[in-house]
């Protein structure tokens, strides 16, 4: 009997070295996670590849006669110079510059764009929040 009670003892004296090392080590896989993962996101803030606070907006583009109407069809609200509108890679101003702008860009506004021609490429950018500018929307007339 003596022998079965040290027997048991031991095994449970085993079994507790066993768990406290999978405790230890998953605290320790658990950590270096958690920590690789705060090193991912502040260095993709750095790089400027979050979107951050940036609005989330839908628009939209047609063009008759050299003239590209662009109409804002859903989402966020914002001030109309923080948008920029661009023709094929040449900036073409804020929104707030082109005709039919109002202070603050909301559903159903629209802008008109002078020498817009087929098969250039429209795209609007939201420069606000100090960065570099973060494509909304592009598409090709």
């Amino acid at each position: 009997m003596r022998d079965l009670v040290s027997s048991v003892k031991s095994a449970l004296t085993a079994l507790s070295a066993v768990l406290v090392v999978a405790v230890v080590l998953f605290l320790l896989v658990a950590t270096l996670l958690v920590g690789i993962g705060t090193i991912v996101g502040h260095v993709g803030n750095l790089a400027g590849s979050s979107s951050g606070d940036a609005p989330s907006a839908e628009f939209g583009v047609g063009a008759i006669d050299g003239e590209a109407t662009v109409v804002h069809d859903g989402g966020d609200e914002f001030p109309a110079d923080e948008l920029l509108i661009r023709v094929d890679g040449e900036d073409r101003g804020t929104w707030a510059e082109h005709d039919g702008a109002g202070e603050i860009v909301t559903e159903g506004d629209a802008i008109t764009i002078d020498d817009v021609h087929d098969g250039e490429e429209v795209a609007v950018l939201w420069i606000g929040g100090g960065g570099g500018g973060f494509e909304l929307f592009s598409e090709t007339v």
